[in-house]
């Protein structure tokens, strides 16, 4: 400015350099304006609309902290994503895939201290073996694998697991997830009476043999867990039966032709974890959304919005009777008693039952 010398004489030193202060922080002192600090964000790693934007809006509301959701088709897609180094702060991993990502190094411990609403969680589903003392995950939920079929075109009631093989070609077609390898042969060994985590090399061959007899009724569906698949096929009649989950036969419920069995041999059931990754850019953030999440309120709002079961024993009371009761979502204890979860296997394991889905996708040409 021309006249500033002229100020300058003008002014004593003290109030100068105050006044001087005073430009340099309006101005930016260099010309270039202040940038806004950027409101945190999280990234949660999910299945498509399994939380309701409410809740995520609802904890963006009480901690200032943005979501954004990402989302992919199968756990096993999940777990190479980790791998490859994919960024997120909260990840639903199923439990089968969690000792090789914790093994990996690819997963962070949790301090019990921070996760003060753990208690919610009912010790039924604490402390299990693919994560002694819950050291790295938090229970999300539950289900069971079932028959969701056509009676009508069935023309009888399907009540185990072998009944699929005794449809025959002529009762129709059998979908099945191509996604999901572990529970079409998890149901196979179950329908020949063997544990559905067997690597017993024997087992596996009549499982094999087993499946290929079947492949020739088989239509695969490929966006597991959207559950947008298996109903609209059963409706139009193009299969009498798919392999379900309790969102499958909640959706197919309008339809009186419709039924979900719970097969006698044994259901197979799957658990969901949420755990914080390695990559978080934000662990602080995920240790707020863990405990918001762990809230009773919070967690029977996520149950009514995904049809799933939850393990917050304290979100019960909170539920709606009707979802409550549907033997579908919490199956009493009876079935349970003869239910086994799906568990990690042995690298040996991983190679056989990769063999085996391979040929059975391929229709037995190898």
């Amino acid at each position: 400015m021309r006249h500033s010398s002229a100020v300058c004489k003008t002014l004593p030193r003290g109030v100068f350099l105050a006044a001087l202060l005073l430009v340099c922080v309006l101005a930016g002192c260099g010309g270039a304006s202040p940038q806004p600090t950027a409101a945190p964000r999280l990234i949660i790693y999910n299945w498509e609309d399994d939380l309701p934007q409410s809740v995520l809006d609802d904890f963006t509301a009480e901690t200032g902290i943005q979501v954004e959701t990402q989302t992919y088709h199968s756990s096993q897609e999940a777990l190479e994503s980790l791998r490859r180094g994919g960024v997120y702060d909260v990840v639903s991993l199923n439990s089968r895939y969690l000792p090789a990502a914790i093994g990996e190094g690819l997963v962070l411990p949790l301090n019990p201290a921070r996760l003060t609403n753990f208690y919610h969680i009912d010790p039924s589903f604490r402390d299990l073996t693919f994560d002694p003392g819950n050291r790295y995950t938090v229970p999300y939920n539950w289900g069971v694998s079932g028959i969701l079929f056509r009676r009508d075109l069935a023309g009888r009631e399907l009540t185990r697991w072998a009944d699929l093989w005794e449809l025959g070609i002529e009762r129709g077609k059998i979908a099945l997830w191509a996604g999901t390898p572990r529970d079409s042969i998890g149901l196979t060994l179950r329908s020949l009476g063997y544990s559905a985590n067997s690597e017993d090399p024997r087992h596996l061959e009549a499982a094999r043999q087993r499946l290929l007899a079947l492949r020739p009724q088989v239509v695969f569906v490929e966006d597991f867990g959207l559950g947008e698949e298996c109903s609209p096929l059963l409706e139009s009649g193009e299969v009498t039966a798919a392999l379900g989950y309790a969102l499958d036969a909640w959706r197919a419920k309008p339809n009186p032709n419709i039924h979900f069995a719970l097969p006698q041999e044994g259901v197979v059931l799957w658990m969901e974890n949420f755990l914080i990754p390695a990559s978080s850019q934000n662990p602080e953030g995920a240790i707020q959304f863990l405990n918001y999440y762990l809230r009773p309120e919070v967690a029977a709002r996520i149950a009514a919005h995904n049809s799933y079961a939850t393990p917050n024993q304290n979100a019960l009371p909170l539920i709606d009777a009707e979802q409550l009761n549907d033997p579908v979502i919490y199956p009493p204890p009876q079935v349970l008693q003869n239910a086994e979860i799906l568990l990690p296997l042995s690298a040996a394991g991983e190679q056989q039952y990769t063999a085996l889905w391979e040929e059975f996708l391929a229709g037995g040409a190898q």
